[in-house]
């Protein structure tokens, strides 16, 4: 009998199940019949290309059955968010719309959204304000399940920082929104997003890289690997990878 190979022991390994295992990006696929998906990002320039990605298909999003877009932007935009859906053009400059400076990515994304009906809604902290690590967690779990008090058949996709959607205990009675959520018993999938084969998991990147499909676009099911032997920590609770090319 041969013994299986542990496709994170080393970056070739992972690489030659990339390579058998990628597949063309399916929203229906990812959500099934999940009540909650998380988007992680990276706040970086070089993701503009996944929200830029995220503003196109849209309608195949909503598509798979999703409600509601949550977004990681002040929960005081709720009201001016709520109006765009019966005012398109309404300005939404002095709208904390995401967690850049420059938020016309995320303001693409939120339009595009609304104007097929989801609805937007806003679930971080006051920017002004300075919470600690515990406090803007539960902020984010409160607005976030809100939703699901309101709607008991919502769907909810998140865009957010990778590191909320992590699953695991962080430190003694610290959890991440995604292990919050996971608590409470919301079933839910996390979607990790990849631009040109670059990710915090260096195993991961490298893999992409020795594969030659960093300028792909494509998804890869994780849910195999999640378990074996020397997968890295922050990539145990990722259930999807999907990797776009450079703009």
């Amino acid at each position: 009998m041969v013994e299986k190979i542990d496709p994170w022991s080393h970056p070739e390994n992972l690489s030659l199940e990339i390579i058998g295992n990628m597949r063309p990006i399916d929203c229906k696929a990812i959500l099934g019949s999940n009540a909650l998906l998380y988007l992680g990002e990276s706040h970086v320039d070089e993701y503009s290309a996944v929200r830029q990605h995220l503003s196109k298909r849209a309608q195949e999003i909503a598509a798979a059955g999703i409600t509601h877009w949550a977004i990681e932007a002040s929960r005081l935009g709720r009201m001016a968010l709520k109006k765009l859906r019966r005012n398109p053009s309404i300005d939404l400059s002095e709208i904390d719309l995401g967690p850049r400076l420059d938020s016309s990515d995320y303001e693409r994304i939120i339009r595009a959204f609304s104007q097929i009906g989801v609805d937007i809604i806003p679930i971080d902290t006051e920017s002004m304000q300075i919470y600690s690590h515990q406090q803007r967690e539960n902020v984010l779990e409160k607005e976030l399940t809100d939703i699901y008090e309101a709607d008991a058949f919502a769907k909810v996709a998140v865009l957010i920082g990778m590191a909320h959607t992590f699953r695991g205990r962080l430190m003694k009675d610290f959890y991440f929104l995604g292990g919050r959520t996971e608590k409470r018993g919301i079933p839910s999938v996390v979607v990790a997003y990849i631009v040109n084969g670059n990710f915090y998991s260096e195993t991961l990147s490298k893999a992409i890289r020795l594969a030659k499909v960093k300028q792909e676009k494509f998804m890869i099911d994780m849910r195999p690997y999640q378990h074996t032997l020397n997968v890295p920590w922050d990539m145990g609770h990722v259930d999807f990878v999907i990797n776009l090319p450079k703009l």
